[in-house]
Parts: structure tokens; sequence; C-alpha cells
């Protein structure tokens, strides 16, 4: 079986490695869509735990669900205007 492992300095590729990090979208895009992830976290946990308190009637679901939804305007203060 042959082998196609490409041999690099340590040089070459921290070089490379900061190139695709710096000179390039890569960071831009791995930010967003992880925010994208946390907002979207953040409004299922507020839906779940403002319904439980819808249900139940329980204050501590209210608070927690009002924390993750004040965390997630917090997150990006824009997704409030749209």
């Amino acid at each position: 079986m042959r082998s196609f492992a490409v041999e690099f300095s340590l040089g070459e590729a921290v070089a490379g490695v900061l190139a695709l990090l710096l000179a390039t979208t890569h960071l831009h895009y791995t930010q967003n869509m992880m925010e994208n992830n946390y907002i979207f976290l953040l409004t299922l946990a507020g839906f779940r735990y403002q319904y439980e308190w819808a249900r139940t009637g329980d204050r501590r679901s209210l608070l927690v669900g009002s924390v993750a939804f004040g965390l997630n305007l917090l997150t990006r203060l824009t997704t409030g205007w749209t």
C-alpha cells in the first residue's frame, strides 16, 4: 500500500495554518456558524423554560427562560430588530 503523506517542515506547516486562518474567511465563517448554533441553543432553552412556566407556574422556570433569552439578545443584539 502506498503512503500519500506530505512532509512539510514545522515552519511551513505553521505558515500554512496561519495563512488559512488569517488570510482567508475561514475564521469568519467558523465564528458565524458557532454563534448561530449558540443562538439556536439559547432560543430553544428559552422557549422550553417559558413553556414550562406557562404550564406549571414555576417562577424558577420563568427566571431561567428569561436569562436564556437575555443571553440570546446579548450575543447578537441585532436579533431583537429582525
